[in-house]
């Protein structure tokens, strides 16, 4: 055991009075990349997380809304797990992770995706939303890189949806929010879609100025695309 793991040992323990604690004294072990200290807590707290780690699963509230943070937590389960496996043979937290096809939440999900395409395509948009609406409600406590991905195309589709129904505010809304993602993990595609949703949105909106705004960020996408990836900001 290294020095530092020695030395937090006693600290650790007498900060672990709660499941939240022990979270966040796993998380911290974790993030700051000790492993050590990792496999000693896992081996002196083995019961107490396979009973709290079904709750994990939901995340804080003070982390929703910033993908960094979710993203941070998502992997810090994953790590949790993994160790799990890896320690005692135990694959029920890995199980609780990603379960069947019909128990993962995120497989269920993708699954009403594909659905809620299929029922675009056929100009069904209303059944489309509603679809979509339901799903995301579900979801809405999901984690991880996975889970904002599909966040980000389920706005995305809900926003075209709502563009043919003609609720034009709502679909602003919701396509802007798939937008900001996009832009923010760099998905050139994914922002140019949506940036030209956008465009039509606000000029049906009656909105041409900002419409011509949303035309010259759409420009600069399509040019970035041109280049080469060493070349991209």
């Amino acid at each position: 055991m290294g020095f530092l793991s020695l030395l937090l040992r006693p600290f650790r323990r007498s900060l672990i009075r709660t499941p939240d604690d022990l979270r966040a004294v796993l998380f911290r072990a974790i993030e700051s990349g000790d492993v050590r200290g990792l496999r000693a807590l896992c081996k002196s707290n083995y019961s107490s997380i396979v009973e709290s780690f079904p709750n994990w699963q939901n995340s804080p509230a003070d982390i929703e809304g910033r993908p960094e943070a979710i993203n941070r937590y998502g992997s810090s389960l994953v790590a949790i797990a993994e160790a799990f496996e890896q320690m005692f043979g135990e694959k029920t937290l890995i199980k609780i992770l990603t379960g069947s096809p019909a128990e993962n939440p995120l497989i269920r999900w993708q699954g009403a995706m594909t659905r809620a395409r299929v029922l675009v395509a056929e100009k069904q948009y209303a059944e489309a939303a509603r679809i979509l609406e339901d799903t995301m409600i579900d979801a809405s406590r999901l984690t991880g890189p996975g889970a904002n991905e599909m966040f980000a195309h389920s706005w995305g589709n809900l926003g075209l949806c709502y563009y043919h129904m003609g609720r034009l505010e709502e679909a602003l809304v919701q396509t802007e929010r798939a937008l900001v993602y996009c832009q923010t993990s760099k998905d050139l595609t994914g922002a140019k879609t949506y940036l030209s949703n956008l465009i039509n949105i606000l000029t049906k909106l009656g909105r041409s100025d900002e419409a011509s705004q949303r035309a010259e960020e759409l420009a600069r996408a399509e040019f970035t695309m041109t280049q080469p990836r060493a070349n991209r900001v």
